[in-house]
């Protein structure tokens, strides 16, 4: 039975223990919320207040705290009797518990995550007020696993949620920057639809000049004997491309002796030789202008070769520095490997030895019945979680799951997630639960899908092992191992 009670914040919730039993299951399906109190150095009730979701322990006011602490230590035998009694609290997540603790007992992963106040006497206000809200339910453990699985699936709900908004979010952005640079495109391309009109127009307006003037013969001749009737409209077609003191020696090289025989004055009937000394004028001024046209587009073609040179260099030492990453990455992944593999060794031979000794003192018996009751109640909850499909349960013919036998109590679970590069991703564990599990040993692990190279089956099992034996004793490890694959594992993988 597992005691309710409501404080003085209705958004925080306080429950506890009846007795060192129930201390034990509430130590299992704690939540990652729930802040864990106790009285220092003496016996006492396991208090819990549950906060809300993504508080913490330094979120919670002191007032509180103090609701907490004086239920504690009026559920302490020895602690309601005196004053200025400590009691110390931490989050549930740092709670340690290992097969050598005796029932109820615990320790701390960390003990600077630990915090404390001192009571210095009962303040019956308090108390009463706790004691008159007390509601008792949650007669057995697989409501404590129930509440747990359906808290851990809505957390996985809201995981998901996150990241369809994040990808969504990811997406729109993407969109509208299509959109900007579509826009700027089409900016650029009116632009210069607008540039090149204006030319033509200017092209042509020039040229109708030019024909005008042919037709009423205005020619001239300028103060160094060369033709100047029409310099200024030539100007006009083509200044920007030939200097004008390199046109008018043009002119004047064209023009020389040939200009001396040309009428000299306005209105005189131009000569079958003048006709034919303005057209090649005309010619060699378009010469000159297509001249400087090519050597501008020698000097555009040896800039882009040029750039297109350096761009394949950039190319070429992105790629062997991307080779020297990901050999470094290797060996590093292979120290790594070696360590996790050594260290994952070491303590299933730690684990082995606890169970001869456990064995050889009479104990073992009677943990081996509880982890029987906490396997049942894990195989419940896993389906709870993840839906039968993506988990599937070994009966008592062996099931035949995608051409493979599935051993009786056996759990093959479909992790889905996505690698660095957002590609989806699946992996297929296969996991059987050994007698010692979960006081001693943890899942035998089988990959049988999703991961193709040797080493990295290695490396998830050996890491998987070290997850295990980092949990406290006797918590159950499967969901933590999904949660491994999906979060810690594909997460890097490209």
């Amino acid at each position: 039975m597992v005691f309710y009670f409501t404080c003085s914040d209705p958004k925080y919730l306080i429950y506890m223990g009846r007795d060192k039993y129930e201390n034990e299951h509430l130590i299992q399906y704690g939540w990652p919320e729930d802040l864990w109190f106790h009285v220092d150095k003496m016996s006492s009730a396991h208090v819990y207040l549950r906060l809300p979701r993504g508080d913490g322990i330094d979120d919670v006011p002191e007032e509180i705290v103090h609701e907490c602490a004086q239920l504690t230590k009026l559920n302490s035998i020895e602690g309601c009797k005196v004053n200025n009694v400590r009691v110390v609290y931490t989050m549930w997540s740092n709670l340690r518990k290992s097969g050598d603790m005796a029932t109820g007992q615990v320790g701390f992963h960390k003990s600077s995550q630990v915090k404390s106040v001192v009571i210095e006497k009962r303040e019956n206000e308090i108390v009463n007020r706790l004691n008159k809200s007390k509601v008792e339910k949650h007669n057995h453990p697989s409501d404590l696993a129930e509440l747990r699985a359906e808290r851990d699936k809505q957390e996985l709900e809201e995981q998901k949620r996150q990241r369809r908004e994040h990808f969504k979010s990811v997406d729109l952005e993407r969109e509208r920057e299509r959109e900007l640079k579509a826009t700027e495109r089409e900016t650029i391309y009116g632009m210069q639809n607008v540039d090149e009109e204006a030319v033509a127009a200017a092209e042509a307006e020039t040229l109708r000049k030019i024909s005008e003037s042919m037709a009423t013969r205005d020619f001239a001749e300028d103060s160094g004997g060369g033709w100047n009737g029409d310099s200024d409209l030539v100007d006009d077609l083509f200044g920007d491309l030939v200097e004008k003191p390199a046109k008018k020696e043009l002119l004047k090289k064209k023009g020389g002796a040939e200009a001396s025989a040309a009428p000299a004055a306005k209105g005189v009937p131009l000569t079958a030789k003048d006709l034919e000394q303005k057209v090649e004028l005309l010619a060699l001024d378009k010469q000159a202008e297509m001249e400087t046209l090519t050597q501008l587009a020698h000097t555009r073609k040896a800039e882009a070769e040029a750039k297109r040179a350096r761009e394949i260099e950039a190319k070429k030492a992105q790629k062997i520095a991307q080779r020297e990453l990901e050999e470094q990455r290797r060996a590093n992944a292979v120290g790594q490997h070696s360590k996790m593999l050594q260290q994952s060794q070491e303590l299933l031979d730690g684990a082995r030895v606890r169970i001869a000794s456990d064995e050889a003192a009479g104990e073992l018996a009677a943990a081996l019945e509880e982890n029987a009751t906490a396997q049942e109640e894990e195989r419940v909850v896993l389906q709870a979680i993840f839906g039968e499909e993506a988990c599937v349960i070994g009966s008592d013919e062996n099931s035949v799951v995608d051409g493979m036998t599935l051993p009786n109590g056996a759990v093959r679970l479909l992790v889905n997630g996505v690698n660095s590069k957002k590609a989806e991703m699946q992996v297929v564990l296969q996991l059987e639960m050994p007698a010692e599990y979960p006081s001693h040993l943890p899942p035998t692990l089988r990959i049988v899908s999703g991961v193709a190279d040797g080493a990295e089956r290695s490396f998830i099992s050996s890491s998987l092992t070290v997850l295990f034996f980092e949990q406290s004793l006797g918590t159950c490890v499967v969901h933590l191992w999904e949660e491994w694959v999906r979060e810690e594992w594909m997460a890097i993988q490209v």
